[in-house]
């Protein structure tokens, strides 16, 4: 199959409105050169086109980023599915010429360690909280009548102005990856017999996720958080992105039902 053209009746590749597996409906095709999408389509996974090696195999990085920063400035800032091919086929080419090295497993190493240090932080911080909110409940107060708390990592890639100070960027490739990851690293705090939980298996140790395929075989001997494959598998960037990062902030919310 050298070509696809998707009919307007079709809605969605992705997760959250399909099987997990049409996430990757076009992986491995590796005669690709050309899709249609249709405006029809409202969810379109980041590894739908994994694999396809020949869709834009004559662009170079670079000149993929120039034609996603066209777009997106041409569409006010706001993904459409030209984009979202665009940056599914610019982490493929990114993501299939990438090696590891020592510096790049101590950067992702890094990165774990901080994404787990802020998730433990957030919990702890919640834990009387939700302690003593459990116990209002628990003694039927007339104006409480539930809770629940949620944790939020936002990722930046700042990238140095004239002066050589790290800034957010504008009208960057690495601005359109920002908006693209917003929010996907969310989960519930849940309480249950005086402990705070973190959900989503960021935290588990018995969800290691030192296996996920592209971390290949480096990380035998470490604990690598969901939250790192979570980052790769549901967000346009490429494991050189990621290890881009270079500032975290948290946000925890504790909201009360009255």
């Amino acid at each position: 199959m050298t070509s696809i053209i998707i009919p307007a009746t079709v809605e969605c590749f992705n997760r959250y409105y399909s099987f997990e597996e049409a996430d990757y409906a076009f992986a491995n095709c590796s005669c690709l050169t050309s899709a249609v999408l249709p405006e029809s389509i409202i969810r379109l996974g980041p590894n739908i086109f994994v694999e396809c090696t020949k869709l834009y195999e004559s662009h170079s990085v670079e000149e993929i980023d120039a034609l996603i920063i066209t777009l997106w400035e041409e569409n006010g800032r706001q993904m459409d599915n030209k984009l979202k091919e665009l940056l599914s086929a610019r982490k493929e080419k990114i993501d299939n010429a990438f090696m590891w090295t020592p510096e790049a497993k101590a950067s992702l190493l890094h990165l774990n360690h901080e994404l787990i240090r802020r998730f433990e932080m957030m919990r702890d911080e919640a834990l009387p909280y939700l302690k003593a909110l459990q116990q209002r409940v628990d003694e039927k107060d007339t104006i409480l009548k539930m809770f629940h708390s949620r944790a939020k990592i936002d990722v930046f890639i700042y990238t140095p102005d004239e002066e050589g100070i790290l800034c957010e960027p504008y009208n960057k490739i690495e601005s359109v990856l920002m908006q693209d990851s917003k929010d996907i690293l969310t989960t519930d705090i849940r309480y249950n017999e005086d402990k705070a939980d973190i959900g989503t298996y960021y935290l588990e140790e018995d969800y290691n996720w030192n296996i996920y395929p592209p971390l290949g075989k480096m990380f035998d001997d470490h604990f690598i958080s969901y939250a790192i494959a979570e980052l790769h598998n549901y967000t346009y960037m490429s494991i050189q992105d990621i290890l881009r990062i270079n500032e975290i902030r948290s946000e925890l919310q504790i909201i009360h039902h009255y």
